[in-house]
């Protein structure tokens, strides 16, 4: 116990760390991770259970990563100066009102509605997160308190996926509102304490200058000149999001498509997060050996192919093995596509929050066109023959990418602003 404590003590002397600061941010972000893996496993049933069609249910789904890229733009501009608290704060409420919306009046401007709140209190989640690192951790310690918060947020994610398709068959609509209701809360009750500590220094912890406002026409040319530079990483990130997009508007609703999968939606989503406990961990001394652009785009080949042969199956273990294979060669191509860009973060300091933007614009309009794609392909199709055309038109991407990718992007010849 006196080694444990020492441990403890050591962390908190050496990183200027408050871990129950982290450990109630910890308990609030799981809750809440629990809470949006099964809205965004029940939304699409809600939406044609109401009597939309698979296509109007596709890009009413897509809607929400329309308004966050809005939100993207919004966000970054006008809530550069807020603390995390108050937008975590934010965050909760209006992750309140998104079932309300949903299940209240299956209609379509309420569900377009509860879009938007979805839209904006998953890019707020993101930028709280962000903060709350930049806050109450030094630079040394960024790295262990992202992943701590993003491997509790993937725990909360394989729990709720499990958890909704059961809930689905023991609860009406109307009673589902309750629990998503009650999980929202029990966040807040996580949350309420943090908001009352208070830290020793209220400003961000490394105390790092923000740079000044530039005109929106500069911003512009700026944004150009990134997105050149990167097009073959963001064609890449793109692409992966689509894809992710499109697992997850179908799968809720699979057994359409392969009747032996009824009822065994929520288990794919799952096993499609598993394989990111162990492939974040090996996609480190991967990327040192191959370089992080190669072994993400190489990863991707891979997960694309992997993703193709689901259309040839009808056997649950084998689907299952698939996904599973799948997941795990995506994982360590978000991974290492990631680390690419931190590179590039590090690199650039006059460009840093450009290729934040692009990185995270490419990332929506992925999110964006997945679930439109996923359910036109559904409504074009009806047949698990639909993953086969999205696995071969992704490994083909993927080949274009690995040939145009220049050895070294760098950014040190455009300094100025």
């Amino acid at each position: 116990m006196n080694f444990l404590q020492s441990k403890i003590e050591n962390l908190k002397t050496r990183y200027h760390i408050n871990l129950n600061l982290v450990g109630l941010m910890v308990g609030a972000v799981f809750f809440l991770s629990v809470f949006d893996s099964i809205m965004s496993y029940i939304v699409p049933i809600v939406m044609t259970d109401s009597g939309l069609t698979d296509f109007q249910m596709g890009l009413l789904y897509a809607s929400s990563s329309f308004f966050g890229l809005i939100f993207d733009f919004l966000l970054a501009r006008y809530l550069t100066s807020t603390s995390y608290k108050k937008t975590f704060a934010i965050v909760l409420v209006t992750a309140l009102l998104f079932p309300i919306c949903m299940f209240i009046s299956p209609q379509f401007v309420p569900f377009l509605v509860g879009m938007m709140l979805w839209g904006l209190y998953y890019n707020l989640w993101g930028f709280a997160s962000s903060d709350f690192t930049a806050t109450e951790t030094k630079v040394a310690f960024h790295v262990t308190s992202v992943s701590i918060l993003f491997f509790f947020h993937d725990i909360g994610y394989v729990v709720g996926t499990l958890g909704a398709e059961p809930l689905l068959a023991a609860f009406t609509y109307k009673q589902l509102l309750w629990i998503l209701i009650g999980l929202v809360l029990v966040a807040l009750l996580m949350f309420i304490p943090l908001v009352k500590k208070r830290n020793d220094v209220h400003k961000r912890s490394d105390d790092v200058p923000r740079g000044r406002p530039v005109s929106f026409a500069t911003e512009l040319l700026k944004l150009r000149y990134v997105g050149v530079k990167l097009l073959p990483l963001l064609i890449l990130g793109i692409t992966m999001s689509t894809i992710d997009a499109v697992t997850w508007t179908i799968t809720p609703i699979i057994e359409r498509i392969l009747p032996a999968l009824e009822n065994l939606g929520g288990i794919i989503l799952a096993v499609n997060f598993l394989p990111s406990f162990f492939a974040y961990g090996m996609a480190g001394p991967i990327s040192i050996r191959f370089g992080k652009k190669k072994t993400g785009i190489v990863t991707f080949i891979l997960g694309s192919v992997a993703i193709s042969l689901l259309g040839f199956t009808q056997s649950i273990p084998l689907y299952l093995l698939i996904s599973f294979i799948s997941a795990f060669f995506y994982s360590i191509a978000y991974a290492a596509v990631g680390g690419a860009f931190a590179d590039y973060l590090k690199e650039s300091s006059s460009n840093d929050n450009e290729i934040l933007s692009t990185h995270d614009m490419a990332t929506n309009l992925g999110y964006v066109v997945g679930p439109i794609l996923g359910g036109g392909l559904l409504t074009l199709l009806n047949s698990a023959i639909l993953f086969t055309y999205i696995g071969v038109v992704a490994a083909i991407i993927g080949c274009y990418v690995l040939v145009m990718m220049p050895k070294k992007i760098s950014f040190l010849e455009h300094n100025k602003g």
